[in-house]
């Protein structure tokens, strides 16, 4: 389970500090603080009306536990909005497939798809603090033989991801969100940490990407125009599978955001992928005709911004943070910020720091 302690410790966080110096381009990337929606069926439950097969997984403490944990959530997220006084306009709201409010991996197992109440009640919050801008992943991830897998699902899996994104639409309205098709769909990593958890993703093939995203965003679209949709933020720099992506669309009114995680050591100078299956940083000398050590972070956020807009779309920079390991991690940040205000661009910053 998460720990709450993040709260707790920060009462000045430094993310309320960024924000507050410039709202109209920091943002936040929020994850590990929503809870987790594995344990959303027990909140309004008591251990003694759990099926036998959960009360295998849990004892009756471990059980209370969970329940003080989860119903705590709801009211550490409200206050840690609250610290940033209304001057927080852009949210990114983003788990990890097992956690997440908006995947198939999490819905109900009746024939019936169902989303959290708390989950809606957060989205509800947000709105009534004045955020403007709500992008949520939707999660590709679900069970095909018995696996886990964030390939595309087949088509019935869509059309119950169709009838989840309509379910919260309706639940709290078209306004002001942008619903995100997947994530780092561009790269096959294996991450393993030291609490023996695994990471698995698959690189998407842009066409097959292509192909889903356009049905998803078509008929979504249809019954709700005002909606926006966002190709999933690429991990780390991959021009070609953005374009690739965006030239199979083949529709640049189904695109209103493209986006990236430029994950890396520091803001300029080292773009070396950290990525077993493919260089995707190998066609940057050549897009920007500059030598790799003199491309700096805003000549590769500028080259993307002007692919979106080739094609009437915006760019974001879906998550931002440096590495612990990094000499000057806050310092960084703060670099590369002031970088995307330059270019116009917003970035939602990794409130939880990188994953490794």
């Amino acid at each position: 389970m998460t720990s709450l302690s993040v709260f707790k410790k920060l009462k000045k966080p430094r993310e309320v500090k960024l924000v507050h110096e410039n709202p109209d381009y920091y943002g936040l990337n929020i994850s590990d603080r929503l809870g987790d929606a594995r344990f959303e069926r027990y909140l309004n439950k008591e251990y003694d009306e759990l099926t036998d097969t959960e009360k295998t997984m849990m004892t009756r403490r471990q059980f209370e536990a969970v329940k003080k944990h989860e119903n705590a959530v709801i009211a550490e997220f409200k206050e840690y909005i609250e610290s940033f006084d209304g001057k927080l306009k852009h949210v990114r709201l983003h788990q990890t497939p097992k956690k997440s409010y908006v995947s198939l991996m999490n819905t109900e197992k009746e024939g019936y798809l169902a989303l959290s109440p708390r989950f809606i009640e957060m989205l509800k919050f947000l709105k009534e603090k004045n955020v403007s801008d709500i992008v949520i992943t939707i999660s590709l991830n679900h069970k095909q033989n018995n696996e886990t897998t964030m390939l595309i699902p087949d088509q019935d899996g869509l059309k119950q991801l169709l009838m989840l994104i309509f379910k919260l639409i309706d639940a709290v309205g078209p306004d002001f969100l942008t619903l995100e098709f997947g994530n780092e769909c561009n790269e096959t990593l294996i991450l393993n940490n030291n609490k023996n958890k695994t990471m698995i993703s698959e690189e998407i093939a842009p066409k097959d990407y292509a192909r889903a995203y356009r049905i998803v965003s078509k008929i979504v679209k249809s019954k709700f125009p005002g909606i926006r949709f966002q190709v999933a933020g690429t991990s780390l720099v991959d021009p070609a599978w953005l374009r690739e992506v965006v030239e199979n669309v083949a529709d640049d009114s189904l695109i209103d955001r493209l986006s990236f995680h430029p994950y890396r050591d520091r803001p300029s100078g080292f773009w070396k992928a950290r990525t077993e299956n493919r260089d995707i940083d190998i066609n940057l000398v050549q897009l920007l005709a500059l030598p790799l050590e003199k491309i700096s972070y805003y000549d590769i956020e500028n080259f993307f911004k002007n692919m979106a807009e080739e094609h009437g779309a915006t760019l974001n920079v879906g998550e931002i943070a440096f590495s612990k390991k990094s000499k000057s991690p806050d310092k960084f940040l703060e670099e590369a910020l002031a970088s995307s205000a330059k270019n116009g661009v917003v970035s939602f910053i990794w409130t939880e720091g990188l994953p490794f």
